[in-house]
């Protein structure tokens, strides 16, 4: 008894020494917190550092590791020591949600240092440690690691571990967006090597497996590549590959068509899948009725396997609802001037224009200057190519919101395509005076210029825009053509090669490509030679 009453004083005494030490490393933890929201990093830093060290077992620890390791990093530039706070969490803390994080970021710094192996290890490792807990990662970062961790092995020399580092991202079993670009990474990989059967391969099994994703319509323009080497239906392919180009131009009714032909040719359940998904949408737009539409689309949703094979489908789905929900309050009250608004609203952003007009112009009839009203319906009317009632909508809008600039944009381009441009310049002009620093404002502003006739002036917006804005392709585009209407082919070649850097697959790229190899064939020939 007296054995067994000491076990037990001890158990207590032990049980309070742990309260005791959690309780403090608690308020350890929250005075760090304070200490880095009041910008006393280095103290915040320091703390955190004694609530790992001192409570390791405690549910503070991994937390204060990592955000002791990002103050080193983000906040002391100490990279060396955030590399090594970073490393040591991932090794006494491997489960934590923390831990693939900071092997990631431990990447980064050891990037930061020019130590490329390392730092594709700690790529390596992110990765595993991603893949071992996928719910916590996000696609988005699954790609941005894999690409991180191929960057280094690039830097090396090594195009065998770039090789490795996508296959190990692909053995994890991603989610299929995430596995489509991987394999189109591979891919590439595979054809600049000149591995031309195993570029084939990978190319073909996004078209079989991920007709889902963006990867599919690039690989389907790899169908040169791919015949020698594997065997597929083309014909269901090309037509769903259409369907994607069918929705951006709102051609709901050929996206049905398409998605129908698809459904009669092709036996590959993955195609079959994303074409019901496809013709659910349009026929809701071409019909108009999205109650039925979502309901559709919830069958469709219930009959998957693996919901992960319709990416985005539920947010669609959750669009169609909101919209069906809409319809129900208009039938209830078909005077409402602010349901049909927002009815109309939503009817224009599911893309079913004609249906949107229809709401909008009933609302306008129990609100004639309701400003959000006038807003949609301009747009809606520039959409349907009705330019003069655009123009008329906007210009009532802007009276009570002169210095809206998306509807002064808006308005200028229903001007210039009714083939007015002097009267788009002074919607266009008044963009830039509120918008200066905003590259779309002087690329609108050169739009209206050029279809004016005034090209030097054009090419002055342009180049605006660009410097503002290094990435904006549609800028660089229409720089090349004014470049080389203007006599200054130098300048055109130069524009154009980087729009095709930033945009290879605009439609204007082959325009852009036929004036680049004139240029090449043109120096090839007045050197005697040729050019590469």
């Amino acid at each position: 008894m007296r054995v067994a009453s000491i076990a037990a004083t001890t158990g207590l005494a032990a049980a309070l020494l742990l309260t005791a030490a959690a309780e403090q490393a608690t308020e350890s933890f929250d005075r760090a917190a304070r200490l880095e929201l009041a910008g006393e990093y280095e103290q915040a830093r320091d703390l955190y550092e004694r609530v790992a060290r001192e409570a390791p077992q405690g549910p503070h620890a991994p937390l204060a590791a990592y955000a002791a390791g990002n103050l080193r990093y983000l906040q002391l530039d100490d990279i060396e020591g955030a590399a090594a706070a970073y490393a040591g969490l991932v090794a006494d803390y491997p489960q934590s949600p923390y831990a693939a994080e900071a092997a990631r970021r431990r990447g980064e710094c050891l990037v930061a240092l020019e130590r490329w192996s390392e730092a594709a290890e700690a790529y390596g490792q992110a990765l595993a440690l991603g893949g071992a807990a996928q719910a916590d990662v996000s696609p988005e970062w699954i790609n941005e690691v894999s690409l991180a961790a191929a960057d280094c092995y690039y830097e090396l020399g090594d195009r065998g571990r770039v090789i490795e580092v996508y296959e190990q991202a692909l053995s994890a079993a991603p989610a299929p967006p995430v596995a489509a670009a991987l394999r189109l990474r591979l891919a590439h990989c595979h054809e600049s090597e000149g591995e031309a059967p195993a570029a084939a391969r990978e190319y073909a099994r996004i078209l079989r497996e991920h007709p889902h994703a963006p990867a599919f319509d690039e690989a389907i323009a790899k169908r040169a590549l791919i015949e020698p080497h594997c065997s597929l239906d083309w014909a269901p392919l090309e037509a769903y590959a259409q369907t994607s180009r069918d929705f951006r131009a709102r051609d709901f009714s050929g996206a049905l068509e398409r998605c129908e032909q698809v459904l009669a040719e092709s036996e590959n359940e993955a195609l079959r899948t994303c074409a019901r998904y496809r013709q659910i949408l349009a026929e809701t737009v071409v019909r108009g009725d999205f109650t039925t539409g979502a309901q559709r689309l919830a069958d469709l949703l219930e009959r998957l396997d693996d919901p992960r094979a319709l990416p985005n489908a539920e947010q669609r789905l959750a669009g169609l609802r909101r919209v069906a929900g809409l319809e129900a309050e208009a039938r209830a009250d078909s005077a409402d001037a602010g349901v049909l608004t927002a009815l109309g609203g939503a009817y224009l952003h599911a893309g079913a224009v004609a249906r949107a007009i229809e709401v909008l112009e009933r609302g306008r009839a129990e609100a004639p200057e309701e400003a959000d009203l006038l807003r949609l319906l301009g747009t809606a009317y520039s959409l349907a190519g009705r330019r003069e009632e655009a123009r008329e909508a906007f210009d009532r809008y802007l009276t009570q919101n002169p210095d809206d600039t998306q509807a002064l944009n808006r308005v200028g381009y229903a001007c210039l395509q009714s083939g007015d441009p002097e009267s788009a310049l002074t919607y266009f002009e008044r963009y830039v005076e509120l918008a200066p620093e905003e590259a779309n404002a002087h690329d609108s502003y050169g739009e209206g210029l050029m279809n004016a006739g005034r090209l030097e002036e054009a090419v002055a917006q342009y180049e605006r825009a660009v410097e503002l804005d290094p990435s904006f392709y549609n800028a660089w585009y229409m720089l090349g053509d004014l470049y080389a209407r203007l006599g200054r082919s130098s300048d055109s070649v130069a524009a154009y090669r980087r729009a095709l850097d930033l945009s290879p697959a605009d439609p204007r790229s082959a325009a852009a490509e036929a004036v680049l190899s004139g240029a090449e064939a043109e120096g090839a020939s007045a050197t005697g030679g040729t050019t590469r």
